[in-house]
């Protein structure tokens, strides 16, 4: 009897990741027909939810090939790509808005080398949520928290690769060093360039591009280990953030 309710419970939590919904967006999802849950015919999930106040000071939202881009109309899709990659059979998929009064998301898997595509008059462009209010990753982990990010393309043309943060608090400075598997000195972090400030600082809820196509020793396949250090207005303190990306 305890063996048949084990398989029971590893066969539920299997078929759970295998939707890739984020249960900590699912649990405060709008309960209206806009709300974030799992749409007809498709396994993504999508829609609206209430936001909790993240205790983190830097948000990943986007890790793509080239700028997401697409049309608030009724026929307009969204398209996303997996790159190719070995030795994973699906991947995570996310998207979310930022900086808007409205707090939408995404999540699907996505097989290495296919690509998915979202209808704009499911939940986005009925919620107004315009192209450079969104961003796009894909990941390794849970949806709630992973442990690498793998950039995806989202149109035809591959172009260069943009990760975007999102800050949480004001910022004064940021700063960023990266080791890459790739390099010669694996164990040796190199400075990365400064990030575009476009005022004196960097707001609450505004995005950062981080430029990474400026790093030339991220090549296809190799691994790169970024350090984040961001310092608060007010406080002289760096505070560090690790995040790792999966060149394909």
């Amino acid at each position: 009897m305890r063996l048949w309710l084990l398989l029971l419970v590893l066969l539920a939590v299997n078929a759970t990741a295998q939707t890739g919904v984020n249960n900590s967006i699912l649990r405060t999802a709008l309960r209206t027909p806009e709300g974030y849950q799992q749409r007809l015919k498709d396994e993504r999930y999508e829609g609206l939810y209430a936001r909790d106040v993240s205790g983190e000071i830097l948000e990943v939202a986007s890790l793509t090939y080239g700028e997401v881009s697409y049309e608030l109309n009724d026929r307009a899709k969204l398209k996303i790509e997996c790159p190719l990659l070995r030795n994973y059979k699906t991947i995570g998929v996310a998207g979310s808005s930022f900086n808007l009064n409205k707090n939408y998301r995404f999540d699907m898997l996505l097989s290495p080398g296919k690509r998915k595509v979202i209808p704009i008059s499911a939940s986005i462009g009925p919620n107004l949520i315009y192209a450079k209010y969104l961003g796009i990753y894909g990941y390794l982990g849970e949806p709630e928290n992973p442990t690498t990010y793998i950039p995806v393309k989202v149109n035809t043309v591959k172009s260069d690769l943009q990760l975007v943060l999102i800050c949480n608090r004001t910022l004064e400075s940021i700063r960023w060093k990266y080791i890459c598997s790739a390099s010669d000195n694996s164990t040796i972090y190199h400075d990365g360039p400064a990030p575009e400030k476009k005022s004196p600082l960097f707001m609450l809820g505004n995005p950062i591009v981080i430029p990474l196509h400026l790093a030339t020793d991220m090549i296809p396949g190799s691994v790169v280990y970024i350090r984040l250090e961001t310092k608060a207005v007010g406080d002289n303190t760096w505070v560090p953030k690790d995040i790792k990306i999966l060149i394909p």
